[in-house]
């Protein structure tokens, strides 16, 4: 039996540190439900349309 058997975390978080803390909890045996945006407003959505912040693998235009 795990020691986090039978908790039940939701996760509302995609950024941050909160990915990280709920694969913890869910290492530990906790039952994670994770909840996701819908894609409009996602922020890969905003920098797919060029509204976000660094593209991927590259640096910010000046």
């Amino acid at each position: 039996m795990s020691v986090l058997s039978g908790i039940r975390v939701l996760e509302f978080e995609a950024i941050g540190p909160a990915p990280f803390g709920t694969m913890l909890l869910a290492d530990m045996g906790a039952d994670v439900l994770r909840v996701n945006r819908t894609e409009e407003a996602s922020t890969s959505a905003l920098e797919a349309r060029g509204g976000a912040s660094t593209p991927r693998g590259g640096t910010a235009a000046p």
